[in-house]
């Protein structure tokens, strides 16, 4: 989502104009401030007066008195530092008619808090949320305290500084709201989430007060999303907090008189329809990554991907670092999740103390997401600007790492284990690098579901174990030529069986290139029809899968088929994998196929100027997917050397042992050579060709002269 907008030096109109198709798009989201809530003319200090006059509340009539004093325009509830002066609410709902009286008039503007322009309205304003709350339900409204939804995707109002029930109970401190975000992590990281994800225009608020509320949210500057500040020109008072704003958290400030507020508040705030407004929800479909960009991370200083939607295969010499941008982009899928940096700790490039990790998704759900990687003391934090479509819910992702084991337990029948909705042990395996263990996890499905079906009712003919069945000819269909099936679970020692053509045998005991298959794609497939239950044909679902080494242990008959096969039955995957088979790569189209090379400058991708779908295997190798010189062993091109240094001597000063080692090398490797009456016919027939050609007067003297 590249929203970059050069704000500097425009005119209000001119930075209007330039939001008008952002926000039609729905790649904005709006801030509202105290200053909203204040009549043309009217200064923060006497209305917040009014109000901590009307009801009584002395700590904040000093807070205000002090920060006038300072001439300091900051707003006195995030200068009052004092651990009494928190909660408006007790007073509030005392003396409410009063409150009503002296703060509740008309804002400028029509406050339409779910314009279906904006993915999200914010408000630090107690009295623009006190009077929306009458027109808007409670369920609209997200705070710290307020459960959230699964995703924040759905256009709602955000007060970060409301407690409690009571929409005006209000956090009055800086201090007590960074408290209060380290209480609520999640919602922490949704805020955050939600102002970094769209274009976040602000109005109503001091250069100050946004400086130290985007510091305690953890705003970071995106390069390419830039925000933008409308400020009255009475606010600008400092430099540094400018500064701040435009180096730190990349927010532009757009410089109005105090005549121009009533024109940007009507623009940003006139609804497009008439008469109510509803409740939209965003794009919520699964998302495709479209690039990949890293800086500091694994061996590479900088490396930027473009990716197919649907498979990409990454080649390369042994470390040129496919493994590192398959773990980068699991970990920024895990977002701010526990294991996020442990996995980063051997993921930051030696030598450097910060990296990031850029993933970009296309289509209706394109989005930018960054990892910032850190380094600590302890190790590296993970700084995620936005949640996740892996942490929303919204994509499967599985990452499988080279290491793919056996068996490590026995099974004790059936029992609860994580399997559902996307989650971060999905991808787990390969961020850390583990051993993947999972083949016990697809035991251990399959235990339960047949437990399932034994425990049917009476009376009840569903056949509850097709699931399973189907599960397996699906697998056994990526074997081919090595028929198996399911047979049963034994409930003695819960151990599933399946036919082969040596009869039952335990899962866990087949070929180690069928245990290899069953433990990705079975765990893929399982994780589907879990994740998507209500799906008609869960297989046929959209999911990320990240495989490093996807040919380990496989037949070169299977790596020839397995691309092939998995197009067929999981059409809708985006897979993006490292191999270094050439069998694999010819079942590849044009786009799919990403080369790492090492240049002086480090690590670049190529795409590959052929089609390796029409090359051989031997072709392919000698391609820039390979850059083999040849594909002979070191033997034969010695052979091959050493025979064309015989034939090269003319035979006239050929000894006898030189003719019997030429005859001996022919014999032993006889597709690979012309025998001694081959060559003899060959350079007959281009004496022919040359003297032909000198009768009908073609000069051709360097041809001559090279078969004399």
């Amino acid at each position: 989502m590249n929203a970059v907008v050069p704000w500097d030096g425009m005119s209000v109109s001119e930075a209007l104009l330039q939001l008008e198709n952002l926000r039609q798009e729905g790649r904005c989201s709006l801030w509202l401030g105290d200053d909203l809530a204040a009549p043309d003319g009217a200064t923060w200090e006497r209305d917040a007066r009014a109000l901590a006059v009307s009801v009584g509340y002395s700590p904040l009539v000093e807070a205000i008195e002090q920060a006038r004093q300072k001439r300091d325009r900051m707003l006195p509830v995030q200068r009052a530092e004092d651990p009494e002066v928190e909660l408006l609410a007790q007073s509030l709902e005392v003396r409410g008619w009063e409150f009503q009286k002296a703060w509740m008039r008309e804002p400028l503007g029509s406050v339409r808090i779910l314009d279906p322009r904006y993915r999200a309205v914010l408000t630090d304003s107690v009295y623009i949320l006190a009077w929306q709350g009458a027109r808007e339900s409670a369920e609209t409204i997200l705070a710290p305290d307020v459960p959230p939804p699964q995703t924040f995707a759905d256009k709602a109002v955000v007060c970060p500084f409301r407690r409690g029930a009571s929409r005006v109970n209000m956090v009055l401190s800086m201090t007590r709201f960074a408290e209060l975000l380290r209480a609520a992590p999640e919602y922490h990281r949704s805020l955050r989430s939600l102002m970094t994800s769209a274009v976040v225009v602000y109005v109503g608020v001091a250069p100050r007060t946004l400086v130290a509320l985007l510091s305690a949210i953890e705003v970071t500057a995106d390069p390419s999303m830039q925000h933008v500040a409308f400020v009255d020109r009475r606010r600008m008072t400092s430099l540094a907090d400018l500064e701040a704003l435009r180096w730190k958290h990349n927010v532009l400030v757009v410089v109005h008189e105090p005549s121009e507020f009533r024109e940007i508040v009507d623009d940003l705030l006139s609804a497009p329809e008439p008469h109510g407004v509803v409740l939209e929800s965003v794009d919520t479909s699964p998302p495709v990554i479209s690039s990949l960009e890293l800086e500091n991370v694994g061996l590479h200083r900088a490396l930027s991907l473009r990716l197919a939607p649907s498979w990409n295969v990454l080649l390369g010499e042994n470390g040129t670092g496919k493994t590192s941008i398959l773990r980068a982009i699991a970990i920024t899928m895990l977002g701010e999740d526990v294991n996020a940096n442990v996995a980063a700790t051997n993921l930051l490039r030696a030598q450097t103390t910060n990296g990031q990790i850029v993933v970009e998704t296309s289509g209706s759900s394109r989005a930018r997401y960054t990892s910032l990687l850190n380094a600590e003391s302890s190790g590296v934090r993970v700084i995620a600007r936005q949640r996740t479509p892996l942490e929303e819910k919204r994509l499967l992702v599985l990452g499988f790492p080279a290491v793919r084991g056996v068996s490590t337990r026995l099974l004790a029948g059936p029992r609860g284990f994580e399997s559902g909705p996307p989650s971060a042990l999905d991808v787990l395996p390969l961020a850390l690098g583990d051993v993947d263990p999972r083949i016990d996890d697809v035991r251990q499905w399959v235990v339960n579901r047949w437990a399932e079906a034994q425990a049917a009712r009476a009376g009840d003919h569903t056949d509850r174990t097709a699931i399973i069945r189907q599960y397996f000819e699906t697998l056994s269909q990526m074997t081919p030529g090595t028929p198996w099936s399911f047979a049963r679970v034994d409930s003695a020692k819960w151990s599933v069986l399946v036919d082969t053509e040596d009869g039952e045998v335990p899962l866990e005991r087949l070929s180690q290139g069928i245990v290899s298959i069953v433990g990705w794609v079975g765990t893929l497939l399982y994780r589907l029809y879990d994740a998507f239950p209500d799906s008609d044909d869960p297989a046929k679902e959209r999911a990320l899968v990240l495989i490093d080494e996807i040919d380990a242990h496989l037949h070169p008959e299977w790596q020839r088929k397995l691309v092939p096969l998995m197009k067929l039955h999981f059409p809708n995957l985006q897979v993006i994998a490292a191999t270094h088979s050439p069998l694999m790569v010819t079942s590849l189209s044009k786009g799919e196929v990403k080369v790492l090379v090492r240049t002086e400058r480090g690590v670049i991708v190529k795409d590959l100027s052929e089609d390796p779908g029409l090359l051989r295997v031997d072709q392919v190798l000698t391609s820039d997917a390979f850059g083999l010189d040849t594909t002979l062993s070191e033997r034969a091109l010695q052979m091959r050397d050493e025979h064309a240094a015989l034939v090269g001597i003319p035979p006239e000063r050929l000894t006898s042992a030189q003719r019997e080692r030429i005859e001996e090398i022919e014999d032993a490797w006889p597709s690979a050579f012309e025998s001694e009456k081959q060559r003899t016919e060959s350079q007959q027939l281009v004496r022919d060709i040359v003297e032909q050609l000198a009768q009908k007067g073609a000069k051709v003297p360097a041809v001559k002269k090279a078969t004399e």
